[in-house]
């Protein structure tokens, strides 16, 4: 599920609280709009995956949850070679770091928070 925020409040507009107590019932639902999917690289030399996300949804401190999707996904994230190696706000891309394969599709949901 993803919502556009809450829009700039305009002087007399009764909607905004409407919008307002929505937005933030969302929120306390656990709604946050900070779910993503992914899959691993499947080139034979591969073993990193960059996610390029949209400008502003990384910092230096936001924390990358992973999530496996598939049963292949559950297989890497249990080998122990999985990690998300780099975070870069400027370029807004996570580096996921995890050993090669080229036979099966690694899916992954992951959420950021902070």
């Amino acid at each position: 599920m993803s919502f556009d925020g809450i829009k700039k409040y305009i002087e007399g507009d009764k909607s905004w609280f409407a919008d307002l107590q929505t937005t933030v019932n969302r929120m306390l639902k656990g709604k946050l709009a900070n779910v993503y999917t992914t899959n691993l690289n499947m080139a034979p030399a591969s073993v990193s995956t960059v996610v390029k996300l949209s400008y502003g949804d990384i910092g230096v401190d936001t924390h990358v949850t992973l999530q496996p999707t598939n049963a292949a996904a559950a297989s890497a994230m249990a080998s122990g070679t999985l990690y998300v190696s780099a975070q870069d706000p400027t370029a807004s891309t996570i580096t996921i770091t995890h050993a090669n394969n080229i036979s099966d599709t690694r899916s992954f949901k992951f959420t950021l928070t902070g």
